[in-house]
């Protein structure tokens, strides 16, 4: 674990390989699957559909599966974020239960309390990214502590799924990401940008995390990240574990 720890100063990131076992990989990969195969563009039972009018909290707080459809200003089409997946996931499936406490406890909560105290598991997240030619803008998610936990539940090995990316060490200038938020809090807003959005970083600095189905990426959420372009034919499937302070 000191490995791991050592990592995570250092860069920002670690990754883990073959973090799932085959049948614990498998089972969530179908539970997944269904649940992409049985969501729409209506509210259900069992599914909320959010049309980007909730704010992040909001989502995160809901006590059924949501899905919040991106593709505002024309970035991030073809993304479908699903808050909450594991209580769709437990309904179907109570086995699903061991594989969400490997996720949000276990060696990864381990490796975070040792970093910080006040870590706790927060909200997780299915994200499927299908041919998403125009993701957001790189960017950082927040300067206090804040972590995600990256599950590759398909081949993120190529350029064509636009991998999820970062720049190393950039969690650490959290003077620089400061005045970068506060410009672009001052300028960007009439320019229809985010505040957190990395102006200050050239995009080109961002590297690749190529990830085998199964593997973990723990990530720093202060680290300026975001996703890479995909191909028109390219897919993402993700599952997201949130840790965070507050």
């Amino acid at each position: 674990m000191r490995d791991y720890l050592q990592k995570l100063n250092k860069d920002g990131f670690v990754i883990i390989k073959d973090f799932l076992t085959a049948d614990d990989l498998g089972l969530i990969e179908n539970l997944s699957n269904e649940l992409l195969a049985s969501s729409s563009l209506e509210s259900s039972d069992d599914i909320n559909i959010d049309e980007g009018l909730s704010n992040y909290d909001e989502l995160a707080r809901s006590v059924k599966t949501t899905l919040s459809i991106r593709g505002s200003r024309g970035v991030d089409q073809n993304l479908l974020d699903f808050f909450n997946p594991d209580i769709w996931f437990l309904k179907k499936n109570k086995d699903a239960a061991k594989v969400i406490q490997k996720i949000s406890n276990g060696l990864i909560q381990e490796i975070l309390l040792s970093f910080n105290k006040m870590l706790k598991a927060k909200n997780m997240n299915l994200y499927c990214h299908q041919g998403v030619s125009k993701p957001r803008m790189h960017h950082i998610d927040s300067i206090r502590p804040y972590f995600k936990a990256f599950i590759a539940l398909s081949d993120q090995t190529s350029e064509d799924c636009g991998p999820f990316a970062l720049i190393p060490g950039s969690h650490k200038r959290k003077i620089f990401n400061y005045f970068m938020c506060l410009y672009n809090s001052k300028i960007l807003h009439k320019k229809n940008g985010e505040v957190t959005d990395a102006t200050f970083y050239s995009q080109s600095l961002l590297k690749p995390m190529y990830l085998s189905k199964g593997d973990l990426l723990l990530s720093n959420q202060s680290l300026v990240h975001g996703a890479m372009p995909a191909g028109k034919e390219g897919k993402r499937l993700t599952l997201v574990q949130t840790f965070d302070v507050k």
